[in-house]
């Protein structure tokens, strides 16, 4: 893999991610350098452009790194509700943090960001925060997943 470009994600603090005081730009590889036939662009969910470029542009890679998105995100997602159901602030990080890693890599600054937030109210015990960014949380895990999939079944001629 290439070395990635440390994203403005990387300089959020644990105070901006739980005050929400956060500003996002992000950028994508321009439509000559796409291998794909459309160049997918997303300002909110992942972002395949920039995914595509961190596995040196195999489609297979891509394709395989997606597949272990969806199969271990409802179990991470399954993990989180059970830590804020029950106060599990040590299990909510966790969780959170393995999250965030996978938003991280597919390039969903927006979840990840959320994922982060959620990752912090779990290492400082706050799980009345962490209650009020589950269904964001959820919804944004859905989106991705729905744009995941969708994206695995158009390109299964790659």
């Amino acid at each position: 893999m290439k070395d990635r470009q440390p994203s403005p994600v990387d300089q959020v603090t644990d105070s901006d991610r739980l005050t929400g005081r956060l500003e996002l730009t992000t950028g994508c590889r321009n439509a000559e350098q796409n291998p794909m036939t459309e160049p997918l662009q997303s300002d909110h969910g992942w972002n395949p452009e920039r995914v595509l470029v961190s596995v040196d542009d195999c489609l297979v890679d891509l394709k395989n790194l997606l597949e272990i998105f969806l199969r271990e995100t409802p179990r991470l997602l399954s993990d989180i509700r059970t830590a804020v159901e029950n106060s599990e602030t040590q299990r909510l990080h966790l969780a959170a943090h393995t999250l965030r890693g996978s938003f991280q890599i597919l390039c969903a600054d927006d979840a990840e960001l959320t994922a982060g937030a959620m990752e912090t109210a779990g290492k400082h015990g706050k799980t009345a925060v962490a209650v009020t960014l589950l269904p964001k949380l959820e919804h944004e895990l859905a989106m991705i997943t729905l744009q995941v999939t969708t994206f695995l079944n158009t390109c299964a001629e790659c």
